[in-house]
């Protein structure tokens, strides 16, 4: 082999033939690739190439891997290598397993741990069949979580079966049900509470406290029939027992006889601190101001939890912003923050509700949606439609949309959203014949129950109504049907759209109609300059109040 020097001089050299130029081409290559200190005959080495230092906010351009060969030809595709046995025989495809006649495969689940690291067993995971026997498969269901399906199983169980039933396997499944309001939602508590009287259990009182304070929100009578009966199994009713009856008596107007049971409640050494808001209330329905005041200091002075502090702030600065007091109340909230307690979702809606009302439409919607960021149930959809109607008072359309999307888009972080707020976007768009954009309000509507609604589906319905367009009424029913509506509604049905609604919406199809019909009436005579030549009908202002405010489906409906 040359050496580096005599390789260096054939290069340097003009006189080379090609043949000399080749040889000292091929030794440089050679001494490229081999050095002195490789005489092995390895490859050397090359040192590091730093990484490229971009600038700020330049953008490194995307490599993809090389695809091709040196002469364009596409790389084939070589899948990896898999080996099916201890000899090294390559195949590309496992063969399935051959079953014999009959032969079933045994379902293996992957292996699921329940939050921990340990295995520790728990519960089993969805997609596993649930058990055969009614039994275990609600105990299957109530172990999953799966309410509604256990409710189902619950209710198809046979006398013998619901004997085999323990005490645990009713309250897990009472638990499920004991955070809703609705009608529907306690009903299925008072079959289970049934159930366990009819079984002969000794029910211990927190079952019947949830009982009595669940009632409470449907009527005073059941409230007062489960309050008697805790009574009688246990001689004497709870504190929250006492406190959710006396919160049926305020709200059925019962203000005197909630007064005596402050006393009964006083007689038999019950705390009443807890109480006093109750009373506030009371004293404030009575017009007793000052009482509801003494009571408010007393308790703020005593209580030691932030969160009943900031709940109390709150209740006297709604009251001061009922009185028109909007700075008194701002001032009053104020005072949370140095007492080092924060505000909580009903301060921010009381602040919301004094921005709208001195016209800041945008402020109150700041205030709205951190209300919303602190509760975990929506609580706040009175204030949505007061700030949704305060846009349409005033024409402000991309407003509305802007504020529907941001509260659809909560949809799965907060609970219960209301369909209401929509409800009276549509109706109001209804009310002025423009079907087309209460369909696309309708349409928005990011809750997937929605076609399943009975409110929601009838909400459509009356935007057909209203405007006298019974076949698009049958239409948007049989595509609500398609779309998995209960095709035996008892209310929402043919009938329904034959007698062109409920009464309600019968009534504003009459104003409507006669508000359009009042323009068609006037002279022939009007000149172009005159508005309502070159104008759409409008409807009257004494039936824009109403417009909006009639035929809304009631505001407990939810997601």
């Amino acid at each position: 082999m040359l050496s580096r020097f005599a390789t260096s001089a054939l290069l340097r050299t003009n006189t080379a033939t090609p043949a000399v130029a080749a040889v000292a081409a091929r030794a440089g290559a050679a001494l490229r690739f081999f050095g002195d200190e490789a005489n092995d005959g390895q490859q050397q080495q090359r040192e590091f190439r730093p990484r490229r230092q971009f600038n700020d906010g330049e953008q490194r351009e995307f490599r993809p891997r090389r695809q091709f060969n040196q002469d364009g030809e596409q790389r084939e595709f070589r899948p990896r290598r898999q080996f099916n046995n201890q000899d090294g025989e390559q195949r590309e495809y496992r063969p399935r397993r051959q079953f014999n006649d009959g032969e079933q495969r045994e379902f293996r689940p992957r292996r699921q741990f329940n939050n921990n690291q340990d295995g520790e067993e728990g519960p089993r995971m969805m997609g596993q069949p649930a058990p055969a026997d009614p039994v275990e498969r609600l105990r299957f269901q109530i172990e999953n979580r799966q309410s509604m399906n256990a409710f189902r199983t619950y209710e198809r169980l046979t006398p013998d079966q619901m004997h085999e039933l323990k005490f645990g396997d009713h309250v897990r499944l009472m638990a499920m049900f004991r955070q809703g309001n609705t009608r529907i939602e306690f009903s299925k508590l008072e079959t289970i509470f049934k159930n366990m009287e009819a079984r002969g259990f000794d029910i211990p009182a927190p079952v019947y406290e949830t009982m009595v304070n669940r009632a409470w929100r449907q009527s005073l009578a059941l409230c007062q029939t489960y309050f008697d009966k805790m009574i009688a199994a246990h001689g004497q009713a709870s504190g929250l027992a006492y406190a959710s009856l006396m919160n049926a008596m305020r709200h059925e107007g019962e203000l005197a006889k909630t007064l005596d049971l402050v006393k009964e409640a006083q007689a038999l050494g019950i705390d009443m601190h807890p109480f006093k808001p109750i009373l506030m209330d009371v004293y404030v329905a009575m017009g007793d101001r000052a009482a509801a005041e003494t009571l408010f200091q007393e308790y703020v002075a005593h209580e030691t939890q932030n969160l009943n502090v900031a709940k109390a702030f709150t209740w006297k600065a709604n009251l001061l912003r009922k009185d028109g007091k909007y700075d008194e109340a701002v001032q009053l909230l104020d005072e949370l923050p140095k007492r080092g307690v924060r505000l909580g979702s009903g301060a921010y809606a009381v602040l919301g509700r004094i921005a709208l009302a001195k016209g800041n439409a945008d402020e109150a919607t700041s205030f709205l949606f951190r209300a919303m960021e602190l509760t975990t149930r929506d609580t706040n959809s009175a204030l949505v439609v007061d700030i949704l109607k305060y846009h349409m008072d005033r024409k402000d359309y991309p407003a509305v949309d802007d504020l529907l999307a941001k509260y659809g888009a909560l949809f799965g972080k907060v609970r219960d959203l209301r369909f209401y707020p929509y409800f009276v976007v549509m109706t109001h768009f209804a009310v002025q014949g423009q079907i087309a954009e209460a369909r696309r309000v309708f349409d928005n509507i990011p809750f997937q129950p929605k076609w399943m609604s009975p409110a929601a589906v009838g909400a459509l319905l009356e935007i057909y109504l209203v405007n006298g367009d019974k076949e698009g009424a049958t239409k948007a029913l049989n595509l609500a049907r398609r779309m998995r509506f209960a095709s035996n509604h008892p209310k929402i049905n043919e009938q329904f759209i034959a007698e062109g609604g409920s009464e309600r919406v019968q009534e504003l199809a009459k104003t409507v109609a006669a508000s359009r019909a009042a323009p068609a009436a006037a002279p022939a005579s009007a000149t172009e300059t005159e508005p309502a030549a070159t104008e759409a009908p409008a409807t009257p202002a004494a039936a824009e109040p109403a417009a909006t405010e009639a035929v809304v489906p009631a505001p407990a409906t939810s997601a």
